[in-house]
């Protein structure tokens, strides 16, 4: 059912992301109960009262799966003004959760970093002033992340400190052992295939270099339920603390690590590129 009081509230605090989350789940409610009860349209002529409602709520579903198939895209690849709004939302709801995840690991001053799926740009900017004599690169797959991206680093591009690219975690336009850490904020719930995407990422570590994935939702986690709903609403997979941690080793990497903060529903995993 949806909570119009935690809607309201959370839109007048600014909490873009979780209001798009929350009308999402209400969408996805709305499409399942109708496919429970498996309405569909009929057409008699003349229409009667019955017949005009099941239509109506025909449309109404048609409609909601419209709205959650364009916030999926939305989710994966961000475009236009709603695009920029998603971004914006994600730089700000997804601050504490990188600095969580950043605690886990240790970086260089002199350290060269790829953030994969870097959106609209906080975690590049986070990762330049922890590597302040290094260089961070993003590459998004969203022309607009890009664009996003490389307005918020602005400073840090003129002084070569950041660069920003746009492409595919699946070939990534960059040399062989050339990244002492690659993070993912996330964004590895939407890449394509991921052992082989993981396995791309290997190549363009140095070794020793770490892999760092991140996520505010997982299989067993906090909020499970619902966010294992809103995972299948835009189709996108949610794995559990042994299901990503097999995933790093079928990927190749040694000494895999998994962190819970259990009580706000976060994970991250190391893995690091052997010697």
């Amino acid at each position: 059912m949806f909570n119009n009081k935690l809607f309201s509230m959370n839109y007048r605090r600014g909490n873009t992301l979780c209001v798009l989350q929350l009308w999402g789940s209400a969408c996805f409610q709305h499409i399942e109960s109708y496919q429970r009860r498996s309405l569909a349209p009929v057409h008699y002529a003349p229409r009667s009262p019955d017949v005009s409602r099941a239509d109506d709520q025909y449309l109404s579903k048609e409609k909601s799966m419209g709205i959650m198939s364009k916030l999926g895209q939305q989710w994966r690849k961000p475009t236009g003004s709603l695009g920029r709004l998603l971004l914006s939302a994600m730089n700000i709801n997804h601050s504490k959760l990188t600095d969580w995840a950043l605690s886990h690991i240790s970086i260089g001053r002199h350290d060269t970093i790829l953030d994969v799926g870097c959106g609209g740009g906080a975690t590049v900017q986070k990762l330049a002033r922890i590597a302040s004599e290094g260089k961070v690169c993003g590459i998004d797959l969203s022309e607009e992340s890009v664009k996003v991206s490389n307005r918020r680093n602005k400073q840090l591009i003129k002084t070569d400190r950041v660069e920003i690219r746009h492409g595919t975690v699946s070939s990534l336009p960059f040399s062989d052992a050339m990244f002492d850490l690659v993070t993912a904020v996330n964004t590895h719930n939407y890449w394509p295939n991921l052992v082989a995407d993981m396995r791309e990422v290997l190549r363009v570590l140095k070794p020793g270099g770490k892999l760092m994935i991140v996520g505010g939702g997982y299989k067993g986690g906090k909020n499970a339920n619902r966010n294992e709903k809103f995972a299948k609403l835009v189709n996108i997979p949610l794995h559990s603390v042994n299901e990503l941690s097999k995933l790093f080793s079928m990927a190749g990497y040694a000494d895999v690590q998994i962190f819970e903060e259990h009580d706000r529903g976060w994970i991250c995993g190391t893995g690091t590129k052997p010697l």
